[in-house]
């Protein structure tokens, strides 16, 4: 294992780097559905709509860092 860790360093750095950054996006996209929640509780349309923007967005870049 530790030879394979060594000769492919660069390929296993790249999936490292895949895993953190979709992890990332995820605990992201969280967070921002939480605003929409709190301004659709608050009945604040505009925030509501900017939140939900920001987090299918968010969505679509994780999706694809999820495909590469």
């Amino acid at each position: 294992m530790v030879k394979y860790l060594k000769e492919f360093k660069f390929e296993n750095f790249m999936v490292f780097l895949l895993i953190t950054i979709d992890i990332a996006l995820a605990v992201l996209s969280s967070v921002f559905l939480a605003n929409v929640l709190n301004s659709l509780i608050a009945r604040e349309m505009n925030q509501f709509f900017l939140w939900l923007a920001i987090d299918i967005v968010l969505w679509v870049v994780d999706s694809f860092v999820q495909g590469a």
